[in-house]
């Protein structure tokens, strides 16, 4: 048996190689998400809840007079980030109060319970941000990844904050300033 060796070229293009600059921004793939307890009753009820929001995303997108003033129109990249955001929200039984196009470019999903305000923003700058605010403090912003775990990890942390109990969330010691209904009442 004869072994024979050779030396590759390095000047000639290897075929199917990519180099980082010839990559383009990676695709979102279509995927099928479910709630963790499946029945006809619950997705339906879910699914109704969520069409009026994933229309309006759709009109966001289409719909200049939906746009702030000088905002720039949101790219189809940005639809594409919030459209699953919509889907991992629909996953997760969690409602959003309302989708409106960003002054900055691109769109936010929003959140309000009372005092407390949460958003995810999807920037045509391909930027994608939460943020909670109780309306008295400073807000906390963080960046978001693009991938299923931070939008699932926003998702939760933002159903965290907005679910808390106000005494709770705003209260930084962690005390609350409510009696227990089980207390004996102050006699006068």
């Amino acid at each position: 048996m004869t072994t024979v060796a050779t030396t590759l070229s390095y000047t000639a293009p290897a075929e199917g190689v990519s180099r980082s600059g010839d990559r383009e921004q990676p695709r979102l793939r279509p995927r099928f998400a479910y709630p963790l307890e499946i029945s006809a009753a619950t997705h339906a009820y879910a699914a109704g809840l969520f069409d009026h929001h994933f229309a309006k995303l759709l009109a966001v997108r289409n719909e200049p007079c939906l746009w702030p003033d000088g905002a720039e129109r949101p790219s189809d990249g940005t639809i594409a980030w919030a459209s699953a955001m919509l889907e991992q929200l629909l996953v997760d039984e969690f409602p959003p109060t309302r989708v409106v196009a960003s002054a900055e470019g691109g769109v936010a999903i929003c959140f309000v319970n009372g005092n407390k305000y949460a958003d995810v923003e999807f920037l045509n700058t391909g930027e994608i941000l939460g943020v909670v605010s109780n309306r008295r403090d400073r807000p906390i912003v963080w960046e978001v990844g693009p991938n299923s775990a931070g939008m699932s990890g926003a998702s939760a942390r933002i159903r965290d904050f907005i679910q808390t109990p106000a005494t709770a969330a705003n209260d930084p010691s962690g005390a609350r300033s409510r009696q227990s209904i089980f207390s004996k009442p102050s006699v006068i």
